[in-house]
């Protein structure tokens, strides 16, 4: 499931203003190639962006995923929209910002995490906010382990539907995500660019995690460092360093990609 908005001349209220996102229609596009790259046919690819992303049919989307997936199969969705904060007692979790978003009817993160084993990556302010009641891993050896961050809340864990789950988030859920216009969000054009370093090298796929940590995490901070340097977004670079988050809940399954 691919779910993108560029244009939000419908939207209405919330704190990201709403500015149009001109780099969520090369994200749209390159993701998918990415995504084809690992696998997914195109003919198995939700995809809505624009006037097609709206709240109910987002929420469409997920029915038709949950109704046509079966047990080990695995499901990538990729978000790339405005995301905002858990303001004003709207959601306990953060918010993507569809085509028609309203503050009296929209859909929130925690509603992605319901159609069997996911990847998700998720590209929207305050994105980090998707991995809630979900646990931060560490890399072994040879798998990963399951590390409960401080103050876990078990009951927003038992709320996840999806018995394995992995979360790569381009931003903290205190921080907004970097678009870099005719370039693309920078979260993710690293994405793509690590895709493309494992099919050039023909390389087995990794874990998500090994993905995660090879090329992502680092990657996005020297991204948005080299950006600030160059003071072309310098409005975010007040916010400190972009950090991606990885979460994850796994039911004995390595999440490989």
């Amino acid at each position: 499931l691919m779910v993108g908005v560029s244009d939000f001349t419908h939207a209405q209220g919330g704190e990201s203003g709403h500015n149009n996102l001109e780099g969520v229609t090369r994200d749209m596009q390159t993701v998918r190639t990415a995504l084809g790259d690992l696998g997914v046919e195109r003919q198995r690819l939700l995809w809505l962006y624009n006037a097609e992303a709206t709240t109910a049919g987002v929420r469409a989307a997920l029915a038709k995923l949950q109704a046509q997936t079966a047990p080990d199969d695995l499901v990538y969705v990729y978000l790339s929209t405005h995301g905002l904060p858990k303001a004003d007692g709207l959601s306990r979790f953060g918010i993507p910002v569809t085509y028609d978003f309203r503050t009296d009817n929209f859909i929130d993160f925690e509603q992605f995490r319901a159609a069997g084993n996911i990847i998700w990556l998720n590209d929207t302010c305050h994105s980090g906010l998707a991995a809630e009641g979900l646990v931060t891993v560490e890399v072994g050896a040879r798998d990963f382990s399951v590390a409960p961050p401080a103050g876990f809340d078990v009951s927003k864990a038992a709320s996840v539907q999806a018995k394995n789950i992995a979360v790569i988030s381009s931003a903290s859920g205190e921080q907004k995500a970097v678009d870099l216009g005719p370039g693309g969000g920078l979260f993710s054009s690293i994405f793509v660019q690590g895709v493309a370093r494992i099919t050039q090298a023909r390389q087995a796929p990794p874990s998500i995690y090994g993905f995660y940590k090879s090329h992502v995490d680092g990657k996005v901070q020297a991204g948005f460092h080299d950006m600030c340097v160059g003071a072309s977004q310098p409005g975010f670079c007040t916010q400190g360093t972009q950090q991606p988050v990885f979460g994850a809940q796994r039911d004995g399954k390595l999440i490989g990609m």
